[in-house]
């Protein structure tokens, strides 16, 4: 490749609209300005004028293509090449003069009249009129089938050329001349520092190793003077494949006029010839790059799509492992990537294995495999640190059965909401209120697995138990005692004080509470909670105790399974694995400090003026969308669960603590 900075072509591409340019992920990129015309006569006397000539000079000598004399594949992408590439087989191609020169452009006509331009196929115009309004230089000449052109242009040219576009009958738009250039590439070196478009104090991202980016155009006027208070040179503004777009400065870029097929599709690349461009996101999310013979797209599921020009989509299921935990990953250079090893199980996507010349030897004899991360990145892993997939271990050991065989991968988002996980035999699914259902290869239910959490207030109090009553110690407040509306002191519905064991039973209560979620055992009335929370406590501790002690995850897991039910231990907690679990239909125990968050200023509260404390509580659900707010039971709370924010529960929060999903 040749070092160097590369100004775009000098000629204006056209442009899209604002109005119909949906969003890429993550930020949505700005409309696509006409790239700026130099005219002939204009100085040049900097290093970017120079770079403008070169660029001008490439124009002036380039030579129109025509489907007489296009030939696909040479290297040299122009608008007709990747509008056939891009094409479907009932797409119409549309062949345009631009009154501004004497060649034209090329345009997908789809089969319900919108318009893709193959210069910027993220964008769908509603029809050709809307294109036109925002490139009224264009006049329509023409339109034939993509199939019928498409099959003309693989004739060599000549006679067969000829030929063909004789026998697809497309004699009279076989000379209208086209020369509208692709969107040009450059490779962004490693650590370099993208300038944000909206605010260029700000920084969109650091590139880690070399980046390929599309060049938008180059920088001018106020905004170039401003760059040039940063660092001195020219400066383009750039849309990178992830859809965000900023200001590089053109000694950092390199000329990038070869592609190559992205790894993540690993061998299917080589059924659609070669690419003409990077990878990229769609407005989907999705990662999508075009070649000669078609386009290939890698779903949010891990689904593989390979769209033919000719021919119907055919979809390739990913395959699927299961990192061990600290496995060592590599990058591509062999170096261990830092912060890689994994604490436990990962579920991760295989590209595929490594050919013999990509050598990883030196650090361990055998096969290597690349795979795709949970966070996207890739990554090398020695053969021996993948296993196969395992089922999601939020459903427990007992719900699935033998029938259905071995996971073909791990619980991803399914179409529509909700979870699915696909087995050899059938799948299992969790709707979005944690309903399980286990379907076998017919589609008819197996087995199923209601939600144990709960939707409301009123259904969390169904499970509700504090860990002590009212008034168990002298000297208690009378402040900490509930009242009705006359002022007088109530009972405890949830814990009458019968039996107490001092100030540290919040571990074993809530044992209690999510065991009685998800059906292990009977909720305890106010008489019998003391009794509940004593039998809990001897479990664990597989003692007769005599006094409450605090406890931790480990001891939490081993209550909740002496009980009759499972537990998952999260040795760090997040409000992440807390979705998680909820979302799979646990609820879970979460510790954290009350007083920094709905224990502070709640006279009712069991602990009211004290200043923190660790504690433990279970979250028990969430409310419907569109507040989805999580409900706490708390063991100090002797009016019930309450509903809190997930910035209250974030103030709760002690990741340190950990936290316990519960399953039944």
């Amino acid at each position: 490749m040749k070092i160097g900075s590369n100004s775009p072509v000098a000629k204006p591409q056209p442009a899209p609209s604002p109005q119909a340019a949906p969003a890429p992920a993550p930020k949505p990129a700005p409309a696509q300005a006409p790239k700026p015309q130099m005219p002939a006569n204009e100085p040049f006397t900097s290093r970017r004028d120079e770079l403008r000539r070169q660029a001008a000079t490439l124009i002036q000598s380039d030579t129109a293509t025509t489907l007489r004399t296009e030939r696909l594949g040479d290297g040299n992408q122009n608008c007709l090449e990747r509008a056939v590439a891009l094409s479907g087989p009932r797409d119409q191609i549309l062949l345009l003069d631009d009154s501004r020169d004497n060649s034209g452009h090329a345009l997908i006509q789809h089969p319900d009249g919108s318009v893709t331009d193959p210069n910027f196929p993220q964008i769908r115009y509603e029809s050709l009129g809307q294109w036109q309004a925002m490139n009224p230089s264009y006049t329509l000449v023409a339109s034939a089938p993509a199939a019928s052109v498409r099959s003309a242009l693989k004739a060599p040219v000549g006679p067969e050329r000829d030929a063909a576009l004789a026998a697809a009958g497309l004699q009279r738009v076989a000379d209208i001349p086209v020369a509208d250039e692709g969107p040009q590439w450059v490779t962004i070196a490693d650590s370099t520092r993208i300038r944000s478009s909206d605010d260029i104090t700000a920084t969109v991202t650091t590139t880690r190793g070399e980046v390929p980016a599309e060049i938008i155009g180059p920088v001018e006027g106020d905004t170039l003077a401003e760059l040039q208070k940063i660092a001195e040179g020219d400066w383009y503004e750039v849309r990178l494949a992830t859809g965000e777009t900023g200001y590089v400065i053109a000694d950092r870029t390199t000329e990038l006029t070869e592609f190559t097929a992205d790894t993540s599709f690993g061998d299917l690349s080589t059924e659609l010839g070669a690419p003409l461009e990077p990878s990229h996101l769609d407005e989907d999310g999705n990662l999508v790059q075009t070649f000669t013979e078609g386009q290939l797209t890698l779903r949010s599921d891990g689904v593989r799509v390979i769209t033919p020009n000719e021919g119907e989509p055919v979809e390739v299921p990913p395959e699927w492992g299961t990192l061990s935990a600290n496995a060592m990953l590599l990058d591509e250079d062999g170096a261990t990537i830092q912060g890689s090893q994994q604490l436990g199980e990962v579920p991760v996507q295989i590209i595929r294995q490594v050919p013999d010349d990509q050598d990883f030897d030196s650090v361990a004899r055998g096969d290597w495999f690349e795979v795709r991360l949970p966070d996207g990145r890739s990554a090398y892993v020695f053969n021996d640190r993948l296993s196969p997939p395992v089922a999601d271990r939020r459903l427990g050991d007992d719900l699935i059965p033998a029938e259905l065989g071995a996971p073909l991968g791990p619980m991803l988002p399914a179409e529509g909401g909700g979870f699915a996980q696909k087995y050899e035999n059938g799948e299992v699914r969790i709707d979005d209120s944690g309903n399980v259902s286990v379907l076998n290869a017919a589609g008819e239910e197996v087995a199923s697995r209601p939600s144990s959490l709960a939707t409301s207030v009123a259904d969390a109090n169904a499970h509700h138990v504090t860990q002590r009553g009212a008034r168990e110690a002298a000297g208690v407040n009378e402040e900490d005692v509930p009242i009705d509306g006359a002022g007088n002191p109530v009972g405890n519905p949830y814990n009458d004080g019968s039996e107490w064991f001092d100030y540290n039973d919040c571990g074993p209560t809530s044992v209690v509470i999510a065991a009685s979620l998800v059906g292990a055992i009977d909720h305890p009335d106010a008489a019998h909670a003391g009794e509940e929370i004593d039998r809990v406590r001897d479990l664990i501790f597989d003692t007769d105790t005599t006094k409450s002690v605090t406890t931790g995850v480990e001891q939490l897991a081993e209550g909740i399974q002496d009980v009759g039910a499972n537990a998952i231990v999260h040795t760090t907690a997040s409000l992440d694995a807390v979705d998680a679990a909820l979302d799979a239909g646990n609820p879970v125990i979460l510790g954290g400090d009350p007083m920094d968050a709905w224990g502070k200023g709640d006279p009712n509260y069991l602990e009211a003026g004290n200043d923190g404390f660790l504690h433990w509580v279970v979250v028990s659900g969430r409310t419907p969308p569109p507040e989805e707010n999580y409900i706490i039971n708390d063991p100090l709370s002797p009016t019930g669960a309450r509903e809190v924010t997930r910035e209250e529960l974030e103030a709760y929060l002690n990741p340190g603590m950990g936290m316990v999903e519960v399953m039944p």
